[in-house]
């Protein structure tokens, strides 16, 4: 647990962040910088394990474009190791919409090698679909009161893989039974590309494969068991998305009740909750007064901001 003096300065942290978000000019982005810099190193005095954050500003600036995860985070994550302990694992925080799950898996596997398998994911607020699938890659997941994580079911421009292969599935079961049913079902397929279905199906086998492996292998390792079989937890991750919405929250109570190794950040014994909350008032707050979409940065101040091609 961080001394009281430690915790004084969290919460004097906080306290500039809202003053400045307060303020209306757009000048800001320095002052918000040291901030989230000292915030980061406050975390790693505590933990004594480095930190990376991932952060998109997808809530404040939703129609951007480079609020995902896409190629160019890889690069990101590249300069973010440098000069970090990898001897002593990592902690990632993520706040993200998700985006493309081939990227996502390149991320985390690249930090699993360097970090030797040793990742600790925290969600201060949100990590949806390529953002869950990363989380599947650690540990332990550590989450905010408020925090969820999402389905995992891949999406092509909102359109997700997994319906568009039992819509073909059921297409293909009427016109066998009726083939009079090919007239009502003609137009419905023919919006799709010829090898879209292809793409649906080399998505969704990818992040089940993907997730179940590291599931297995990292996240659950001995703890295996009935009500945390990796498969059982994977189909629920991509059912939920496909029966429900992509947009589905999933609170910290459900992940454990998938069987995720989960918890709250407020029921830590480490008592972090606060630190990582004041760092997170800090992201938001660079992404309200700035035209930076997305940010990743660790705890020796190293930072990769980027801004989107398409200002509003």
């Amino acid at each position: 647990m961080a001394a009281p003096n430690v915790y004084n300065e969290v919460i004097r942290i906080q306290q500039e962040v809202h003053q400045l978000q307060q303020q209306a000019q757009f000048h800001l982005t320095a002052s918000l910088d040291k901030l989230r810099a000292r915030c980061l190193e406050l975390i790693t005095e505590s933990t004594k394990r480095p930190v990376i954050a991932y952060y998109s500003g997808w809530l404040t600036q939703p129609q951007k474009s480079g609020i995902a995860v896409e190629e160019a985070d890889v690069q990101g994550f590249h300069h973010a190791v440098r000069d970090l302990d990898t001897n002593a694992g990592l902690d990632l925080i993520l706040h993200t919409p998700g985006g493309d799950p081939f990227v996502a898996e390149s991320i985390m596997t690249f930090l699993l090698k360097k970090f030797n398998n040793n990742i600790r994911v925290i969600v201060p607020q949100i990590a949806m679909s390529a953002g869950t699938l990363m989380a599947c890659a650690s540990r332990e997941i550590l989450m905010g009161a408020h925090a969820s994580l999402g389905p995992i079911d891949p999406q092509f421009n909102g359109i997700p893989a997994q319906g568009v292969l039992e819509e073909f599935a059921r297409a293909t079961k009427e016109i066998e039974q009726n083939s009079s049913r090919i007239h009502v079902w003609q137009p419905i397929l023919a919006k799709y590309p010829i090898a879209f279905l292809g793409m649906c199906e080399s998505a969704l086998n990818y992040t089940r494969e993907t997730a179940e492996s590291w599931l297995k292998q990292i996240h659950l390792g001995q703890q295996a068991s009935i009500t945390t079989d990796p498969k059982r937890i994977v189909d629920e991750l991509i059912k939920l998305g496909s029966t429900s919405s992509h947009s589905r929250r999933l609170s910290v109570s459900m992940c454990i009740d998938l069987g995720l190794n989960a918890k709250c950040l407020a029921t830590d014994k480490a008592d972090l909750d606060p630190f990582y909350m004041a760092a997170h008032d800090a992201f938001m707050a660079t992404f309200q007064k700035s035209q930076i979409v997305k940010i990743i940065q660790n705890n020796k101040g190293c930072t990769y901001a980027q801004l989107s091609s398409n200002p509003l």
